[in-house]
């Protein structure tokens, strides 16, 4: 049972699981960071999710009080049904926030009836950018169209996304804010492990140079181009190992690949490390960070790399630009393995010092998405709705959070992958 209500706003954050995404990582630093003086926080999973999961785990050891009720789509109806009668019996919300696009669908659903009452629930959306191609069906779009009346404020980690948002998810017309990701720095700043161990966890040789890629499998991530690129990038003088931080999944996709590599003598020089919560030490461990995304709306996964220190190559794709600026990042092309090979090569014959130059600017970039930055900016989304001041933020309101202004392509590319 959730204990009764004692004058704080009680906070829901809402998603289908605790799968470790970025938008996953980012949902768990805001429950566990906001204000507990001002704010009650509480994570409701629509999808069963083990007790043993590390994100649970952590969520219930800051005393994040963790709930589900089952609903498997955005039209099952018992579910949505059970999700009401729930939520208005037991947690009775003030602010639903929600990280998924099956949450985002039935936290509105169940509010329809009450979309124009002035006592209901505040919703906010937080549209971390990723689209399914299940979320561009018709039937689903007409539903977002539906519940854009139960829509108070839509969150999005930079302008590429909140754009694609209006063009994916009917967000045209809701007030809209542009509030980039935050990363604990001291969290990279401080390993739990050294790079020996996890080298050696890994089965890498000590005296090989580490490329690591950590992100789920899929088109959207690259893995493949570095795969293609592992050829030329062996010709450095020093041993190299690619290797993989990747959570289960990745269906047909991942399955070729993981051919190919025990087809050819590539298994030898690539390790699979699987699911991995312990991000800040694969970042110590690795020489060279890489990231050859086709699509990336934020990318956490640079934010961190940065503020770890490590030499990141990065596809221009998505919001990679908003979030990297121009020091110290390496550049390639989507979908270009010579020029990520190119690259990576740069990065691992780099003397000291321009290493440690490179260091310091990727550090100084990271800087300006440290988690108070965005907890702040969470807190006052959150006082904004319940005050009933949610006022449209045009896209360039990125410039609070240190994300550029510039506004991308609303495309969705070809190859969506599966929404987080």
């Amino acid at each position: 049972m959730i204990p009764p209500k004692d004058g704080r706003p009680r906070i829901i954050a809402v998603t289908t699981d605790l799968a470790i995404t970025g938008a996953k990582r980012v949902l768990v630093d805001g429950a566990l960071g906001i204000d507990r003086a001002r704010f009650d926080p509480h994570v409701l999973l629509l999808s069963p999710t083990r007790d043993d999961d590390p994100l649970r785990r952590e969520l219930e050891a800051g005393a994040v009080p963790v709930h589900h009720v089952h609903v498997r789509s955005r039209l099952h109806v018992r579910g949505v049904r059970a999700l009401a009668r729930w939520l208005d019996a037991e947690a009775r919300p003030d602010v639903r926030h929600t990280h998924s696009a099956r949450a985002a669908a039935v936290a509105r659903l169940v509010l329809w009836r009450r979309r124009h009452a002035s006592d209901r629930p505040r919703v906010v959306v937080h549209f971390h950018g990723t689209v399914s191609s299940r979320a561009l069906r018709p039937k689903h779009r007409l539903l977002d169209r539906m519940l854009v009346p139960c829509t108070d404020l839509v969150l999005a980690p930079s302008s590429h996304a909140a754009a694609r948002g209006c063009r994916a998810h009917a967000f045209h017309g809701v007030s809209t804010r542009v509030v980039a990701n935050g990363v604990d720095l001291a969290r990279l700043a401080t390993p739990p492990r050294t790079a020996v161990e996890v080298r050696a966890s890994w089965g890498v040789p000590a005296d090989a140079r580490v490329v690591l890629l950590l992100g789920r499998w899929g088109p959207a991530k690259g893995q493949d181009v570095v795969l293609d690129a592992l050829p030329a990038i062996l010709a450095h003088p020093e041993p190299v190992r690619l290797v993989f931080v990747a959570p289960e999944g990745g269906g047909a996709y991942r399955t070729r690949l993981e051919r190919k590599i025990a087809a050819t003598a590539l298994r030898r020089f690539v390790t699979l490390a699987g699911r991995a919560t312990d991000t800040a030490s694969c970042y110590a461990a690795a020489d060279v960070v890489v990231m050859p995304s086709r699509d990336e709306p934020f990318g956490l996964v640079a934010v961190e790399a940065m503020a770890a220190g490590r030499p990141l190559v990065v596809a221009r794709a998505g919001g990679l630009s908003e979030v990297c600026g121009s020091d110290g990042v390496l550049w390639v092309e989507p979908g270009d393995a010579d020029g990520t090979a190119r690259a990576i090569l740069t990065a691992l014959a780099e003397g000291p010092a321009a290493r440690s130059a490179r260091t310091a600017a990727l550090r100084r970039r990271a800087e300006r998405f440290a988690l108070p930055r965005y907890l702040a900016q969470l807190e006052r989304a959150y006082d904004d709705v319940l005050a009933g001041r949610a006022a449209r933020d045009a896209l360039g309101a990125g410039a609070e959070s240190g994300v550029g202004r510039k506004r991308p392509s609303t495309s969705v590319p070809a190859g969506a992958t599966r929404a987080s």
